[in-house]
This record gives structure tokens, C-alpha cells and sequence, in this order.
């Protein structure tokens, strides 16, 4: 975490702006958006969101089904 506490200078990877984070949400069930690798995943929905260039693209189209695991 960085000295003014809201960004993780190491990891950041264009959404690691804690504030930006909190914002996104999944467009189905409305459930936290969980960063892994080049995907942000929602556990509730069990669908992910695959991020290109750094830009996350949160649109029901450009979903991951994730299974029912």
C-alpha cells in the first residue's frame, strides 16, 4: 500500500485505485468484482469479466461462465 493508503503501487494494474475498485460491481447480480490475473471475477454470479489493455470490460456479452463448481 502506498503512503497515502489508497493505492498498492507494486500490484497496480490500472484498477489498483482502491476507490476504483469499490465502484465495480457485476452488471448481472450487482456482487463484488474480485481481481485475478487478467480477469475480474464474480464469485455470486460465478461469471468473470475479462480485462484488455487494463481496461475492464464489464458487459454481459464479454462474460466468462465460470461453471457451477
Amino acid at each position: 500500500q502506498a503512503e497515502d493508503g489508497i493505492r498498492d503501487v507494486e500490484r497496480s494494474r490500472g484498477l489498483g485505485d482502491v476507490y476504483k475498485r469499490q465502484i465495480l460491481v457485476c452488471p448481472r447480480c450487482k456482487g463484488e468484482l474480485l481481481l485475478e490475473e487478467d480477469k475480474l471475477i464474480c464469485r455470486t454470479g460465478n461469471i468473470a469479466f475479462p480485462i484488455k489493455n487494463d481496461i475492464p470490460i464489464i458487459v454481459m456479452k464479454e462474460a466468462i461462465d465460470l461453471g457451477s463448481n
